[in-house]
């Protein structure tokens, strides 16, 4: 797991083909960080993407990958503490 978790976070276009639908790939990974609108709120799972299926967050489009990345609203604070409590301020959204 300690290896899958590294893989899936190593910026790379890496791609598992068929195993993409088992196991969490860099690509997936890459579409849950994405701010595409296609994108937004999709793609949680850690290692099995059957859990996206089952909750309606599953987006992998084929032979694609995002075109934007990062938050939405672009307003995120700069001290790490503040982007702690980011989430669960409602002036955000």
């Amino acid at each position: 797991m300690v290896i899958q978790a590294t893989i899936i976070h190593a910026n790379t276009r890496m791609h598992y083909d068929w195993l993409e639908k088992l196991i969490v790939s860099p690509r997936f990974h890459h579409w849950h960080h994405a701010s595409d609108t296609e994108a937004i709120d999709k793609n949680y799972a850690a290692t099995f993407p059957v859990i996206d299926r089952i909750f309606g967050t599953y987006h992998l489009p084929l032979k694609r990958w995002p075109l934007h990345y990062g938050t939405v609203t672009g307003n995120v604070p700069e001290l790490l503490i503040a982007q702690q409590a980011f989430p669960f301020k409602q002036t955000h959204r």
